[in-house]
């Protein structure tokens, strides 16, 4: 099988499992499989080309095999979910430059999970002001820098000028500070007695691990890329006040998320020393995983934390996807009509979302779990 089919099979497996997601899967059921099948071809024609360039770039030390590997792991679920979210955007262009965006976050944090010193140097000038930078002084360095760059120009293909701003911070400055502080965290575990590092970092561990999410900033890129066409929908810094929706997302919905995300990567995140929700269990991270969640102390969140402690996976999952299903629900009985838009691109990406339970090893080495 070529490359091409076995892609494009991953890609036609994960497209029904996310119509099939009992995390609003629904909200594709009126859209016919194969209209959302072209969408994604449409996309593939321009997208993988021009990752597997701006990545050549960026890791100007990478092979043919490096890159190959890496775009398994990036392509099927970042071009799937853009895809699938965007699904009303005529301009391919700008849904490639918004597609292109959310890969450039994925490769970073591929990158620095795997203790990529390059990358670290990168990221952290790049959240500098261009005349505040420290000087890179490798090769691979710059290339990285350079290809981080990229992201002010797609972010101001897609959006309007008020919005831009709002999404260079959200889902970027702050992915990028959460996946740093996560990443030092999982290098500091290594040197500590695991008792003394949980008593002293678990509620560190608990913010960044979520904060790293960005489901917020990820569901404004989309929105900015609509109003970008359409001016009358609601700007970020409305988004971003609002008390209804995103609070949901900031909590519950970031939380959630790293569940689907951690279940799936297990084997990857032990061999690269990365903490993960399920194999590091600890007492007292899951009490702040809860907090965040918005799950108050009580008989619930004791079974729950017992079953998460006892391996019980399917439990802990079947949990956040309940909880986050109904607070969502909830949410749409108290906003206004201009945010139902909202409400739909929630609805989308957490189908999405949920699907992440297929994890990146599955993908890259071409089978699903």
């Amino acid at each position: 099988m070529t490359e091409q089919m076995a892609q494009s099979n991953l890609l036609a497996h994960l497209l029904t499992q996310v119509r099939a997601s009992p995390l609003f899967g629904f909200v594709y059921d009126a859209l016919p499989l194969d209209m959302l099948g072209d969408r994604v071809q449409t996309l593939s024609q321009q997208f993988p080309p021009r990752l597997r360039m701006t990545l050549a770039q960026g890791m100007p030390e990478a092979t043919e095999e490096d890159l190959t590997v890496l775009m398994s792991a990036i392509v099927p679920k970042v071009m799937l979910f853009c895809a699938l979210l965007a699904l009303e955007e005529p301009d391919m262009d700008r849904l490639c430059a918004s597609t292109l965006g959310f890969a450039l976050m994925y490769w970073a944090d591929q990158q620095l999970d795997g203790g990529d010193l390059a990358m670290w140097a990168a990221v952290t000038a790049w959240g500098y002001a261009a005349t505040d930078r420290p000087t890179l002084r490798t090769t691979a360095s710059q290339a990285r820098l350079a290809t981080l760059d990229t992201i002010d120009t797609l972010v101001r293909q897609i959006s309007l000028p008020d919005d831009a701003p709002w999404l260079l911070d959200q889902p970027f400055r702050q992915f990028f500070f959460h996946a740093q502080a996560f990443q030092n965290l999982c290098d500091r575990y290594a040197r500590f007695d695991a008792d003394s590092f949980w008593s002293r970092y678990s509620r560190a561990v608990a913010i960044h691990t979520v904060g790293s999410i960005q489901l917020p900033g990820t569901i404004a890129m989309i929105h900015a890329l609509y109003r970008r066409r359409d001016p009358t929908l609601p700007s970020l810094a409305v988004l971003f006040a609002d008390r209804q929706i995103m609070p949901v997302l900031q909590t519950i919905g970031n939380v959630a998320l790293r569940i689907f995300d951690d279940v799936g990567d297990q084997t990857k995140d032990q061999a690269t020393g990365t903490l993960n929700v399920f194999t590091h269990p600890h007492p007292t991270l899951l009490r702040h995983l809860c907090a965040l969640a918005d799950i108050p102390v009580g008989p619930e969140r004791d079974v729950l934390c017992t079953a998460w402690q006892q391996g019980d996976t399917a439990t802990v999952v079947d949990t956040f996807t309940t909880r986050l299903h109904t607070r969502i629900m909830d949410a749409t009985t108290h906003v206004p009509a201009s945010y139902q838009w909202l409400l739909t691109l929630t609805q989308r990406f957490l189908a999405g979302g949920y699907v992440n339970r297929i994890g990146d090893v599955a993908l890259q080495s071409r089978t699903v779990e």
